[in-house]
């Protein structure tokens, strides 16, 4: 486990005279690594090497020590699809979607989840492209799919804000920027996993998820769509037993972290005349969600 410290508590306790707190400040700045996205307003985004590289060699190590259950692997796939689409605000039981995977779901909240099932089974058999992620979308929202008005012919062609009745927390990418986005997207993908001498599948994977909730491409379901591509990317790229691992139940048992860290990872930064996101936060929460 990271346990890690927020910068905004290491900056409380140095203005206390923390020499601990400040040092830690001082080699997050020093060993900061680039990723090769950009943030909205075209931030840098960035992560602090030292925190999240000894935490990626360990959990390869306990990656081969997971066993692999067919039954259980499957039982698992549904387990986390239900607590996905919970997270999304589904309010439904397992002994409802059971029924509803043989018989025609009763509600919306039933489909949700059976849709995510689908649409779990459709990422794990095809690669990571655009079209495929289009149509694995396409899956996860039929006939459940809020914001009908926004859906494009791709992306969304309007504006959707995270937040509540009465506070907005996050505003992301206008539609017009959206396939540019994707499009820098998949090319970090691509050079990450398949043009790099080191095994970041992990950590390509989860960028991948936050960058995916930051911009939120789609009218919606981008929640349920990140998480399970997340799993897709490990899966394709030497952890096919990633099915077995209850990421999204996780999760949703310590949610509030997962958007705490989203919310911190999103604060822009700055540093003299430039200006970016360390986003070393939520790569370390889903570290620890991962071990």
């Amino acid at each position: 486990m990271i346990n890690y410290i927020s910068d905004k508590t290491l900056r409380i306790r140095a203005k206390k005279g923390d020499e601990d707190a400040d040092t830690e400040l001082m080699l997050r700045q020093m060993y900061q690594e680039n990723i090769g996205l950009k943030g909205i307003n075209d931030e840098d985004l960035v992560y602090v090497t030292i925190v999240v590289n000894p935490q990626i060699e360990r959990l390869k190590e306990l990656y081969t020590q997971v066993t692999l259950n067919e039954q259980a692997y499957k039982d698992n796939i549904m387990l986390d699809s239900f607590h996905s689409a919970t997270i999304e605000g589904a309010r439904t039981t397992v002994d409802n979607v059971k029924r509803a995977m043989t018989e025609k779901p009763k509600s919306k909240d039933d489909k949700m989840v059976v849709n995510s099932i689908n649409g779990y089974y459709y990422a794990l058999t095809h690669p990571n492209t655009i079209d495929n992620l289009l149509e694995f979308w396409k899956i996860v929202t039929e006939d459940v799919c809020d914001n009908q008005d926004k859906i494009g012919d791709r992306f969304r062609i309007g504006m959707v804000y995270i937040g509540n009745e009465t506070e907005t927390i996050h505003t992301p990418e206008v539609p017009e920027k959206l396939e540019e986005r994707m499009a820098s997207l998949y090319k970090y993908l691509d050079n990450a996993i398949n043009h790099s001498d080191v095994d970041n599948v992990l950590l390509a994977a989860i960028i991948y998820h936050f960058y995916f909730a930051y911009i939120h491409p789609f009218a919606d379901g981008n929640g349920r769509t990140a998480r399970i591509m997340m799993a897709s990317i490990m899966h394709h790229s030497g952890y096919d037993k990633v099915g077995a691992l209850p990421i999204s139940r996780c999760i949703n048992d310590r949610l509030s972290r997962y958007y705490n860290t989203l919310e911190e990872s999103e604060i822009v930064r700055k540093e003299g005349k430039s200006k970016y996101l360390d986003i070393t936060p939520f790569i370390a929460e889903m570290l620890d969600v991962l071990e």
